[in-house]
Order: C-alpha cells, then sequence, then structure tokens
C-alpha cells in the first residue's frame, strides 16, 4: 500500500514537472501548470537584507498573476482583484539579495478620478521601505493596464508609482498602448526616485491635456541631468497644473528649446515652479511659443531658486504671449526669484528690451544685440529681437541695423506697385504675378538666367518681366511643390522665382 502511494505521487510530481518546462522564459507557471505572459518586472537590489517584506498596492479591477522570483519552479500567484478599492499585496524573502519579480494579467476597470492603478512608491498616507530595495524594471504596465475607452474609469493612472525608487533608467515601452489622459495621471511617478536617463518616447501615446498630467513627476530626482526635447511632442494643448513641479528641485542642468512646441493656449498654475531649485544655467530662446493668452501664475516660480542661472532672459521667452486688455497680475509670480547671478543690466554690445513684464522680475531683464546684422533677404522690424524674412512686396538688401523700439529697419516697399514674393534683397526682384490656377509664379524685372520666360506687357515687342528657367527641376516658386514647364528645342525648362530657392 506504502509503494502505491509513493509511485502516484511522484508521477503526479513529475507531470506538473513536464508541463512546467513547456513555459517559456518570458511566461510564468501558474499552479495548476499552465503558463501565462509576463509583461512587466521589478528587480530588487542585491543588498536587500533577509526577512524583508516587499509590498505594491493595486486598484485595478481583473485577474493578475505575479512570480515573486523565489526560483525552485515555484508557480506565480493568482490574484483576482475584483474591485478598484486601492489593496495592498505583499510577500516576505527569507533569503534576500536580487529577485526578479514577473507580473501578468490585464486589467478591466480602473478607479474613477484620481488614480494609483500600481504603485510601489511611496505616499504620504504609505510609507514604508519598498521602494529603496528597487533598482530596475522592464517591460510595459501599458500591456497590462492599457486604455479601455476615453473615460476617466477607463484610463490607469501612475500616480507615485515609482517614487523614491532606486531605478536609474526607464524603458521605452513602459507605458506603450496607453493613450488619453486622466487627471494627474502621471503625478510624481519617478519623484525622488535615481532616474537618469529618459527615453524620448516614454510618452508618445499621451496626445490629450488633463490637468496636472506631469505634475511633479521627476520632481527632486537630482540624478536627472538632461532631457530629451521631445519628451511632450504628441501632447496637444494645455490644462490646469500640467506642468506644476515637474522638474522642481531635479538636478537638470539644461532645457532643450523644443522641450513645449506642442503646449498651446493658456492654463491656470500652466508652468508654476516647473523648473524651481534646479541646476540650470541659462534659458533657451522661444521656449513656450504656444502659449498665447495669460492664466493666473501661468509662470508663478517657474525658474526660482536657479542659482546656477546666469546670462539674461531671451527676449523671446514670451514672444506669443499676448497680454492685451487681460489682468496680468498673477502672471509670472516670483518667477525669477532666487536668481542671483540673472542679469539685473545688459552686458556691453546689448540694449535692453522692453516686454512689458518686468514688474515680476524683480530687476532681472531681457537684452538684445544693439546692432545686429541681418543677411539678404532679411530686416530688422521695430522692436525686433531678430533679423526677419523680408514679406512679399518688398525687398531687404539686408546690412547691420541698430535696435530701435519704434523704428523698422531694412525694409523697402517694391516701386511702383509691383510684386514680389518673400526673401528678396533687390528691386530688380520686384515685377508682375503670374497666376496658375491656385499657384503663382513671380516675374521680375530684371533676367536672371540666359534663358527665360519673357512677358510683354505693353505690346512694344521688348520684355518688360522675365521668369527664371533652369534645367533642374525646380517648384514655381516658395511654398508649392507645383512645377511650370516649358518645351524649348527638344528641352524641358522649370520656370521659377527667386523665392524658389527658399525651398531648400
Amino acid at each position: 500500500m506504502f509503494k502505491k502511494i509513493f509511485f502516484a505521487l511522484l508521477a503526479t510530481l513529475t507531470i506538473k514537472i513536464a508541463v512546467a518546462d513547456t513555459c517559456l522564459s518570458n511566461q510564468m507557471t501558474l499552479p495548476d501548470g499552465s503558463c501565462v505572459d509576463a509583461k512587466f518586472s521589478v528587480t530588487t537590489t542585491s543588498d536587500m537584507p533577509d526577512n524583508t517584506t516587499f509590498k505594491f498596492y493595486l486598484s485595478a479591477q481583473g485577474t493578475f498573476y505575479i512570480d515573486w522570483g523565489e526560483g525552485n519552479n515555484t508557480p506565480a500567484e493568482i490574484i483576482p482583484h475584483d474591485n478598484t478599492t486601492e489593496t495592498l499585496y505583499s510577500h516576505t524573502y527569507t533569503t534576500g539579495g536580487e529577485k526578479i519579480i514577473r507580473f501578468g494579467g490585464v486589467a478591466t476597470k480602473y478607479k474613477s478620478g484620481y488614480n494609483n492603478t500600481i504603485r510601489f512608491g511611496y505616499t504620504s498616507t504609505a510609507d514604508d521601505s519598498t521602494p529603496q530595495f528597487i533598482s530596475a524594471i522592464n517591460g510595459s504596465l501599458g500591456e497590462m493596464f492599457p486604455t479601455l475607452d476615453t473615460t476617466y474609469n477607463n484610463i490607469p493612472g501612475f500616480s507615485h508609482a515609482f517614487a523614491r525608487t532606486k531605478i536609474a533608467t526607464v524603458p521605452e515601452t513602459l507605458f506603450s498602448g496607453i493613450h488619453d489622459s486622466t487627471p494627474y495621471m502621471f503625478q510624481a511617478t519617478f519623484s525622488y526616485s535615481s532616474i537618469s536617463t529618459i527615453p524620448a518616447n516614454l510618452f508618445r501615446d499621451i496626445t490629450e491635456p488633463a490637468q496636472g498630467l506631469f505634475n511633479s513627476t521627476f520632481i527632486a530626482t537630482t540624478s536627472l541631468h538632461t532631457i530629451p526635447s521631445t519628451l511632450f511632442h504628441n501632447v496637444h494643448g494645455s490644462a490646469n497644473n500640467m506642468f506644476q513641479n515637474t522638474f522642481r528641485q531635479s538636478g537638470l542642468t539644461s532645457i532643450p528649446p523644443e522641450l513645449f512646441q506642442t503646449i498651446t493656449g493658456s492654463a491656470t498654475n500652466l508652468f508654476d515652479a516647473t523648473f524651481l531649485g534646479c541646476r540650470i544655467t541659462s534659458i533657451p530662446d522661444n521656449l513656450f511659443p504656444g502659449i498665447t493668452n495669460v492664466g493666473t501664475r501661468q509662470f508663478g516660480n517657474t525658474f526660482s531658486s536657479n542659482s546656477l542661472l546666469t546670462g539674461y532672459i531671451p527676449p523671446s521667452l514670451f514672444s506669443g504671449l499676448n497680454n492685451s486688455g487681460l489682468d496680468t497680475t498673477n502672471l509670472m509670480q516670483n518667477i525669477f526669484a532666487s536668481c542671483p547671478n540673472l542679469a539685473t543690466t545688459c552686458p556691453p554690445g546689448t540694449v535692453q528690451f522692453i516686454t512689458g513684464y518686468e514688474d515680476y522680475w524683480g530687476g532681472h531683464v531681457s537684452c538684445v544685440e544693439e546692432d545686429m546684422v541681418c543677411n539678404a533677404g532679411q530686416y530688422l522690424p521695430a522692436h525686433g529681437y531678430e533679423c526677419t524674412t523680408c514679406p512679399r512686396n518688398n525687398y531687404c538688401p539686408g546690412g547691420t541695423y541698430q535696435y530701435s523700439e519704434n523704428q523698422t529697419s531694412g525694409l523697402t516697399q517694391c516701386p511702383n506697385s509691383l510684386q514680389s514674393p518673400i526673401g528678396m534683397s533687390s528691386a530688380n526682384q520686384c515685377g508682375r504675378v503670374l497666376h496658375l490656377g491656385d499657384d503663382v509664379v513671380y516675374l521680375h524685372s530684371t533676367k536672371k538666367t540666359q534663358h527665360a520666360l519673357h512677358i510683354d506687357m505693353d505690346g512694344d515687342g521688348t520684355a518688360d518681366f522675365f521668369g527664371n528657367m533652369t534645367t533642374t527641376e525646380t517648384p514655381m516658386s516658395y511654398g508649392t511643390t507645383r512645377k511650370l514647364k516649358i518645351w524649348l528645342n527638344n528641352t524641358t525648362y522649370f520656370v521659377y522665382d527667386d523665392s524658389a530657392e527658399l525651398n531648400e
């Protein structure tokens, strides 16, 4: 009888091991011997002590699987989470050290509003030691917690997910497949962590603005020195508190000029304290090109407490902002407070550029070059901080011009009501316009190319205006891809005006 029981148990054990061996390396073995995909993993530090209890919090509804990384063919734990209440799950390791904890499953519903879908990090209500023992993360949370639809309770959120962890890098796939947005979706996600590198496409599928979307996302990440210019490029528009404290007290030393190029409109606290207390040394030109309207504390404390910030405030920093007739009382409160090395006078060779926001700047100034060199085809507008392309029906020879609050330099209107394309530098480039459907080609007063289209306006047999011709395939004019062909002596020519060269 004893022998029969023994062999029966052995047979059962042998069968289970055989089933487990069929699981792939990216899969976990369940208690019944079946396999399930591992979609995300956490690696603990090598110095995690014995008897450590590893904790995480889950609020998403669904069936999930966890391989705690104990080895010895230990099957994954099944978590049937049938509600959206944030619930603590834990596991105590008798033997510490590095563990790879793998997660699988997929969510079917999320908590409405402020949403901690899954969280390993610290919050004010749940202070524990787990974050300090997380050294790396891999895989995709997006595969476990996808966007179900566009309503708030069907979009995941990752507030404080990896706060105070020791992760240095983040997989580019971490949020892949998660689209749309929900309020405070990435609030403090990586705050106080050891992150030093951010992948350019981390938020590539996040396209909609939301209140507090990136509030405090990277606050106090002191190892983070640079950020990719395209980090937020798929997000269009703005919302209240969207970039409040985003990089506050981080180790940032520079800001990419294109960082906010798709952020438009206005909102309360939009850039409040975004770069407060960083280590940036300069502010890039035209950092906020799409911000055209005024919002309360929209730029409150944005750059304050940057002790390494030097030079003067770029004149283009708020060039798109229209404050006409609007209340700007709290627009830029303390924006440059406690920036002791930021210029309060303009250096030699420059003059102060008046923006109208100086009352908020605590004595700091914006400056422009006193003498600006404009290329042929450019001019210097009144109250201009840079040379600008010559507009249509004018010509701009280029030269050195002195900054003026009221006077435009280097811009001359075409004589005799003649017309010209943009970017012209000579009166000889003024002429008439040949209309071809919705496109035009400008005819110049002087012949430029050996072969040219001759136009006799007064019927005296002499050409009055000319269209350039070349055997190289060339668009007719700036801003169009259409081409005008002429066949001459078995050769194909393309008619164009001088502005076509600007297409290059």
